[in-house]
């Protein structure tokens, strides 16, 4: 780990080979270069990390699939990327309703990607995340609903936004594809 200071604040820079983010899985398995079943794995580890994130009573800032590092060839657990601007929200676990906007922003970045470059993910894909992240078997349906409406109310601003970062901001990303 190497440490480099800017601004006062200490930045912490490691390289953890053997992981690829989630973001680029998704565009391996679509372009065939990666089975969907590693993607599968992702999925259930990327789960139980953001519950055990939310557990703690944990809002990641930045929740998409390019923040969340998962291990390769067949190795288990992911690792969370980007946590500026993340924070402690109570000392228990994260409010209901923050967690749930807090997958929805995940989910968010899912779909553009989907829509964008095609679908690699399935409702048992989700199911999978969900079950993972600790939701009770007979909760994920209704979870994923209350993810799917905060997705949704958010969408038209983010897509507002992504329209303006595809004409003045960043290119389009080629891991995805």
């Amino acid at each position: 780990v190497t440490g480099v200071q800017t601004c006062a604040l200490p930045i912490l820079i490691e390289r953890l080979d053997g992981t690829i983010d989630i973001g680029r899985l998704m565009g391996d398995v679509r372009a065939g270069r990666t089975p969907k079943g590693a993607l599968r794995r992702a999925v259930a580890d990327a789960g139980a990390l953001v519950g055990s994130l939310h557990g703690a009573g944990f809002l990641h800032a930045d929740l998409q699939p390019a923040n969340l590092l998962v291990a390769r060839a067949g190795a288990r657990g992911a690792t969370a990327l980007d946590l500026d601007r993340s924070r402690f929200t109570s000392q228990g676990p994260l409010p209901a309703d923050l967690a749930a906007a807090n997958i929805a922003r995940l989910w968010r970045h899912v779909r553009r990607r989907e829509q964008r470059y095609g679908a690699v993910l399935t409702s048992g894909d989700r199911a999978l995340f969900l079950a993972s992240y600790g939701a009770a078997r007979g909760d994920i349906d209704g979870l994923a609903a209350r993810i799917d409406r905060g997705a949704d109310r958010a969408g038209l601003a983010h897509r507002l936004g992504w329209w303006l970062e595809s004409r003045v901001g960043r290119g389009e990303d080629a891991r995805a594809r």
